[in-house]
């Protein structure tokens, strides 16, 4: 698969996700609710770029170890690197970083499952 269209998926996946978060929790948002795509595309193009180094530096640093939270930390670091990144995203708190992470990777796991 080429990797624009790797991309694009990821762009569609995660924005449909970015948007379910910032619905169901007050401390995550995007606003105005028109930047939600740019978020989507900068957090997509991190994860596509940056992912596969994040979880091969920590799965190195932990000697393996924490294989399971892994991908968990790696998402929590894409997010927080968009936040910092983007000025419409903002994720305030870590108990609001973690949910979010939580369900970006479990958005993750299932494009890793169908080979996307």
């Amino acid at each position: 698969m080429t990797f624009l269209v790797r991309l694009l998926i990821r762009v569609v996946v995660f924005g449909i996700v970015i948007a379910f978060i910032t619905r169901r929790n007050s401390k995550v948002t995007v606003q105005p609710r028109s930047a939600l795509p740019v978020v989507a595309i900068v957090f997509a193009a991190l994860n596509v770029l940056l992912y596969g180094f994040l979880a091969t530096t920590l799965n190195i640093g932990t000697l393996f170890m924490l294989f399971l939270a892994v991908p968990f930390v790696a998402n929590a670091i894409l997010l927080w690197a968009t936040d910092k990144l983007v000025k419409p995203f903002k994720v305030e708190g870590l108990p609001a970083l973690a949910y979010a992470a939580l369900i970006v990777t479990l958005a993750h796991i299932a494009l890793r499952l169908l080979h996307l």
